[in-house]
């Protein structure tokens, strides 16, 4: 099971997957509204199981973090504070 930390966010968002993830992901945080706020782009290996993610001047307020593994993969949501 994914997790994301600290929750609520401050300047980094920590992302924990689950082992031998391999391949491209797609992180996005957005807002109530849908807007984008922050894209993110890396290739994991199996090894990679930590990621950490600059989170900027995000305001406070709820955003959802959408996490995707491949261009046609599932989606998976997780509700974020600030």
């Amino acid at each position: 099971q994914m997790m994301v930390f600290p929750n609520p966010i401050k300047d980094r968002i920590h992302i924990l997957l689950p082992g031998d993830q391999e391949g491209l992901y797609l992180f996005q945080l957005v807002d109530g509204q849908g807007k984008q706020l922050i894209s993110h782009r890396q290739y994991l290996r199996p090894t990679d199981q930590f990621i950490e993610i600059p989170a900027g001047e995000i305001p406070p307020g709820v955003y959802v973090l959408q996490i995707q593994q491949g261009e046609k993969g599932n989606i998976q949501s997780i509700q974020v504070l600030r």
